[in-house]
């Protein structure tokens, strides 16, 4: 899987909640989430409806006698969209404290009543559903992707994370970075945005304006 976009759920109900980019980006390799099976060999609508397929198991935790409803599809996505187009869906939803991230890369919403939890379940599927992020970042990153993104890593944000007092780990190999980057990705930004939560959501949105964590020409 090229990267675990934002919409699958890296934060759970009952909290107010930044959805990170890069705390969402590969981290299926190393968290609980399973990655798009073969993905490179499916077709763009095949990647959408195992996506969607996962979206709605989740209602269907919190309310098994749902019926999964037809969803008009609406247009793709681009990633740097994603939070404004999800959180405006969620609002006409009825979900009006459901807010995108000022700084970019995540949505914010405050506490959901336990009354409430399936319906903004089912809500967060319907725009899901009709805004699918591109299948182009399902997809794995090609070698010449791979290395783009290592010297974006190793070369530019490495330098602004630091400037900004975050430390990070040395970076690895290219060879390496290249190999292991579905298993032990090497993660700076990642790194800094460990860093950055205990300070609060305002230190985590600083990072986020101030170092990007992906370089604009990576597709």
């Amino acid at each position: 899987m090229a990267l675990l976009s934002e919409i699958s759920r890296k934060a759970g109900f009952g909290a107010a909640v930044s959805l990170a980019l890069m705390v969402a980006l590969t981290s299926c390799a190393n968290s609980g989430s399973e990655p798009l099976t073969e993905s490179e060999n499916k077709t763009d609508a095949e990647i959408v409806q195992e996506l969607l397929d996962r979206s709605w198991a989740q209602v269907e935790i919190l309310d098994p006698d749902a019926v999964r409803p037809e969803v008009d599809f609406v247009r793709f996505v681009e990633l740097d969209e994603w939070d404004d187009i999800i959180a405006s869906c969620l609002q006409s939803e009825g979900f009006l404290n459901v807010t995108a991230n000022s700084s970019g890369g995540g949505i914010n919403y405050s506490d959901i009543p336990d009354s409430q939890r399936s319906a903004f379940q089912l809500a967060q599927y319907l725009c899901e559903a009709m805004y699918p992020l591109d299948p182009k970042y399902n997809r794995p990153l090609s070698e010449v992707q791979l290395s783009k993104l290592y010297r974006y890593y190793s070369e530019d944000l490495v330098v602004c994370l630091r400037e900004m007092g975050y430390e990070t780990s040395p970076p690895p190999s290219l060879q390496r970075f290249v190999d292991s980057y579905y298993s032990e990705p090497w993660l700076p930004w990642a790194e800094a945005s460990e860093q950055a939560l205990p300070l609060g959501e305002q230190a985590l949105s600083e990072l986020e304006a101030q170092c990007p964590q992906l370089p604009n020409d990576l597709w």
